[in-house]
């Protein structure tokens, strides 16, 4: 089989499509990261006997993204910046510009 690069650079096309039939409309780069990794991992785990590359090489890509999507959706889920009244309210206490933090 081809080493790495060559594979890469056949396929670097099928990670792009993959960023844009997923609608991913942000963070490009680190999609397209993640696909790399997974083509990689796909590389590394195929074997012939089993079939062709290209169809394992895309489900091993597309699921990489989708798992991706999942990770990233569950932190901004659980971590999303906090407005500064609710973080008032949580915390027990007023804000004022001009006086600063005060308690109740």
């Amino acid at each position: 089989m081809l080493n790495f690069e060559d594979v890469l650079a056949q396929y670097e096309p099928m990670i792009t499509a993959n960023i844009r039939k997923l609608n991913i409309y942000r963070e490009h780069e680190h999609y397209r990261q993640t696909g790399r990794v997974a083509l990689w991992q796909a590389w590394q785990r195929f074997d012939r006997e089993k079939g062709d590359f290209t169809p394992f090489a895309y489900r091993s890509i597309r699921g990489a993204m989708l798992d991706e999507m999942k990770k990233e959706s569950r932190f901004e889920e659980h971590f999303m910046p906090a407005e500064d009244e609710k973080l008032t309210n949580l915390i027990g206490g007023d804000v004022s510009e001009e006086e600063g933090w005060t308690s109740r």
